[in-house]
Protein backbone atom coordinates (compact mmCIF):
# COMPACT_ATOMS: atom_id res chain seq x y z
CA UNK A 1 0.00 0.00 0.00
CA UNK A 2 1.20 3.70 -1.09
CA UNK A 3 1.29 5.81 2.08
CA UNK A 4 1.33 9.97 1.82
CA UNK A 5 2.28 10.87 5.11
CA UNK A 6 5.51 12.24 4.57
CA UNK A 7 3.91 15.24 2.04
CA UNK A 8 2.12 17.22 5.17
CA UNK A 9 5.84 16.98 6.90
CA UNK A 10 7.96 18.22 3.17
CA UNK A 11 5.40 21.04 3.19
CA UNK A 12 5.51 22.09 6.84
CA UNK A 13 9.29 22.10 6.52
CA UNK A 14 8.76 24.22 3.44
CA UNK A 15 6.32 26.64 5.73
CA UNK A 16 3.69 25.76 2.29
CA UNK A 17 0.00 24.86 2.77
CA UNK A 18 -1.92 22.36 1.49
CA UNK A 19 -4.45 24.81 0.32
CA UNK A 20 -1.52 26.64 -1.61
CA UNK A 21 0.06 23.63 -2.99
CA UNK A 22 -3.30 22.91 -4.38
CA UNK A 23 -3.91 25.71 -6.30
CA UNK A 24 -0.24 25.80 -7.61
CA UNK A 25 -0.72 22.50 -8.88
CA UNK A 26 -4.16 22.71 -10.42
CA UNK A 27 -5.37 19.82 -8.30
CA UNK A 28 -8.97 19.41 -7.02
CA UNK A 29 -9.96 19.02 -3.33
CA UNK A 30 -11.08 15.42 -3.55
CA UNK A 31 -7.49 14.84 -5.25
CA UNK A 32 -6.04 17.02 -2.32
CA UNK A 33 -8.17 14.68 0.80
CA UNK A 34 -7.25 11.25 -0.86
CA UNK A 35 -3.60 12.08 0.28
CA UNK A 36 -4.68 12.46 4.20
CA UNK A 37 -6.67 9.21 3.29
CA UNK A 38 -4.12 6.83 1.32
CA UNK A 39 -5.93 6.42 -1.73
CA UNK A 40 -5.14 6.49 -4.92
CA UNK A 41 -3.43 9.78 -6.48
CA UNK A 42 -2.63 9.73 -10.13
CA UNK A 43 0.86 9.74 -11.12
CA UNK A 44 0.77 13.14 -12.91
CA UNK A 45 -0.46 14.96 -9.53
CA UNK A 46 3.09 12.96 -8.36
CA UNK A 47 5.41 14.57 -10.81
CA UNK A 48 3.59 18.31 -10.53
CA UNK A 49 4.11 18.03 -7.21
CA UNK A 50 7.59 16.90 -7.16
CA UNK A 51 8.30 19.80 -9.95
CA UNK A 52 6.57 22.22 -7.21
CA UNK A 53 7.91 21.33 -4.34
CA UNK A 54 11.87 20.31 -6.30
CA UNK A 55 11.61 16.90 -4.49
CA UNK A 56 11.16 12.98 -5.60
CA UNK A 57 8.44 10.98 -5.18
CA UNK A 58 10.10 9.24 -2.05
CA UNK A 59 10.06 12.60 -0.34
CA UNK A 60 6.21 12.17 -0.10
CA UNK A 61 5.21 8.59 -0.45
CA UNK A 62 6.26 5.27 0.40
CA UNK A 63 5.63 1.63 0.31
CA UNK A 64 3.96 -0.16 3.84
CA UNK A 65 2.75 -3.61 3.64
CA UNK A 66 -0.43 -4.03 5.30
CA UNK A 67 0.47 -4.92 8.56
CA UNK A 68 1.53 -1.35 8.59
CA UNK A 69 -0.67 -0.01 6.85
CA UNK A 70 -2.89 1.09 10.14
CA UNK A 71 -0.30 1.91 11.91
CA UNK A 72 0.79 4.62 8.27
CA UNK A 73 -3.13 5.90 8.52
CA UNK A 74 -2.55 6.61 12.43
CA UNK A 75 0.82 8.91 11.67
CA UNK A 76 -1.27 10.45 8.82
CA UNK A 77 -4.24 11.92 10.62
CA UNK A 78 -1.58 12.65 13.86
CA UNK A 79 0.64 14.93 11.14
CA UNK A 80 -2.68 15.95 9.95
CA UNK A 81 -4.04 17.27 13.46
CA UNK A 82 -0.26 19.08 14.23
CA UNK A 83 -0.71 20.73 10.80
CA UNK A 84 -3.69 22.04 11.83
CA UNK A 85 -2.55 22.91 15.59
CA UNK A 86 0.56 24.71 14.32
CA UNK A 87 -2.52 26.77 11.67
CA UNK A 88 -3.83 28.07 14.62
Amino acid sequence: MIVYYKLDSLLESKGIKKIDLQHSIGASPSTMANFSKNKYVAMSIIDKICKELNCQPGDIMSYVDDEQAEKAKIEAQIAELQAKLKQM
